[in-house]
């Protein structure tokens, strides 16, 4: 994917038939003339003019911005406007590129502007096949979004200070607030977008114990998080900081989107909003009071789940 022409061939001219090209000439009706290539030819060469420069420029400036990471992204949408204009809707396009595997001039960072219900949001994207070949259920390939900046209103992550499990649901994330609001936002999403979504799998700690209050996390299991979900705290910082060590990093990897710069940690409250406080699915450890969070300047912390943050819209896209 993403990778540049590398076999190139120039015309090879059949030189017991020729040593030079050869042209027959035709006379217009206005007195011009057209020429025709008549060589023959034991190879004939590949085109290569401004559509192919253009291609390779492109791939060049993103590597290079890349490299600094300084690449904004681009609008899909508008980058690949005449592609997509043979689906439905750019959504379907993006599915059947997946199906493909064929991810050429698609990258991280790169956005699409979707509205949910009446709010606008630009999802960006993550990263790319992050996860393939991982999970109990081998995951082919994907792509993983989440919005520039977060959903305007507010959510707690659980509506009392308490972040243990359940005994039918020992995974914190799966009993939280923040995930029934999350859940709630799926009918607000464009239909064309709704249609693509799959689940998330994922390797969730657990936090239960029929015998008491656990102030850190004690075993982890596979786990659906639905069609929106957010980051865990390792996937955005790439280590264990307010989290139980081992139990709360599980399976996860950091994002490439979050990756040596804050610019994707800092949100705002709604699109182009002022910077805003977010929460991840991770729990504190050291404690039965609190979840993990970014704070609006892109530092990891960690609050009390009662107090009312917000969420960016993630979701992931399956061949």
């Amino acid at each position: 994917m993403s990778i540049l022409k590398t076999d190139y061939k120039d015309d090879v001219i059949n030189e017991e038939l020729a040593t030079d090209r050869k042209f027959s000439q035709a006379t217009n009706s206005d007195g011009t003339f057209s020429y025709t290539d008549q060589t023959p030819y034991t190879q004939e060469g590949d085109e290569y003019g401004a559509k192919q420069i253009n291609e390779e420029n492109a791939h060049c400036n993103f590597a290079i911005e890349e490299g600094d990471k300084n690449y904004q992204g681009v609008d899909l949408t508008v980058r690949f406007a005449e592609e997509i204009a043979k689906y439905s809707d750019p959504w379907r396009w993006i599915k059947a590129r997946l199906a493909a595997h064929n991810l050429d001039g698609i990258h991280v960072h790169d956005f699409m502007t979707i509205t949910v219900g009446s709010y606008t949001m630009k999802p960006e994207i993550l990263g790319i096949n992050t996860y393939t070949g991982t999970t109990d259920q081998e995951l082919g390939w994907h792509i993983d979004w989440g919005t520039k900046d977060c959903y305007p209103e507010t959510v707690k992550w659980f509506t009392e200070n308490n972040n243990n499990g359940t005994s039918a649901n020992a995974a914190p994330y799966l009993k939280s607030t923040v995930k029934s609001f999350l859940d709630g936002l799926v009918s607000k999403l464009p239909k064309e977008l709704q249609s693509v979504i799959s689940s998330k799998r994922f390797l969730l700690e657990n936090r239960y114990s029929g015998s008491g209050t656990l102030t850190d996390s004690n075993s982890w299991g596979w786990a659906d998080l639905g069609k929106l979900w957010i980051p865990s705290e390792y996937e955005v910082f790439g280590s264990v900081v307010w989290g139980t060590k081992g139990w709360s990093a599980g399976q996860a990897v950091q994002y490439p989107a979050f990756a040596n710069s804050f610019r994707s940690r800092i949100k705002g409250a709604g699109d182009g909003g002022s910077r805003a406080t977010w929460w991840l699915l991770s729990v504190i450890g050291g404690y039965s009071t609190g979840a993990c969070d970014v704070v609006s300047g892109g530092l990891a912390n960690s609050h009390t789940c009662t107090n009312d943050f917000r969420v960016p819209l993630c979701f992931r896209i399956t061949e």
